[in-house]
């Protein structure tokens, strides 16, 4: 092994390490990205999330994740069966746990990009986005996966998203000067 097998470069990952998404993008060490966390049972991710954006609602069906904001402010939720359990602020410094099966997200709050790292207690945590795909053919396989959550247990939380998170990125991107405020008409 050359001492580079062991070096995992988050600000220049290798092609094929990193996903972006609509107002984010993340750099991803898992087993098949970085072969040196074979058989350590552990994978690490830096989210770059931009101004005003959000890191999408989305699952660790076979991992816990630890994260730390390393700059801005962010706000994260997390729901656990069909209830918002936290939703929180979070500063520089801070940190956060979401459990293994929890549908979870971050907001970028601020008018710079910030940055988190998170570490998952897996070498591959299944990570999924798609609201679609955490309903699976094995409902028997998911369920236990998850902790015996009921499959219409995840798909009702999905309908929960606060709104107001929603609205919240809306009026930060007026703030920051991102898109243009809407103008109000008063009528008599």
């Amino acid at each position: 092994n050359k001492d580079s097998d062991f070096i995992f470069d988050f600000f220049n990952p290798p092609e094929g390490t990193s996903l972006r998404t609509p107002g984010a993008h993340f750099a991803l060490a898992s087993r098949e990205t970085f072969p040196a966390l074979v058989g350590n049972g552990i994978s690490l991710v830096a989210g770059f999330i931009d101004p005003c954006g959000m890191s999408a609602p989305h699952i660790h069906p076979r991992a816990s994740e630890f994260l730390y904001f390393v700059n801005g402010t962010f706000r994260a939720g997390l729901f656990k069966k069909t209830e918002l359990e936290k939703l929180a602020i979070f500063a520089p410094g801070q940190a956060a746990l979401f459990p293994m099966g929890s549908i979870h997200w971050q907001a970028n709050l601020g008018c710079d990009p910030v940055m988190f790292i998170a570490g998952v207690n897996n070498e591959d945590d299944g990570v999924s986005t798609e609201p679609k795909s955490f309903k699976v053919d094995d409902d028997i396989l998911l369920r236990a996966s998850l902790g015996g959550v009921e499959i219409e247990t995840i798909q009702e939380s999905l309908l929960h998203v606060p709104e107001d998170d929603l609205m919240g990125l809306q009026s930060c991107k007026e703030r920051c000067g991102l898109i243009e405020k809407k103008k109000t008409t008063n009528t008599l």
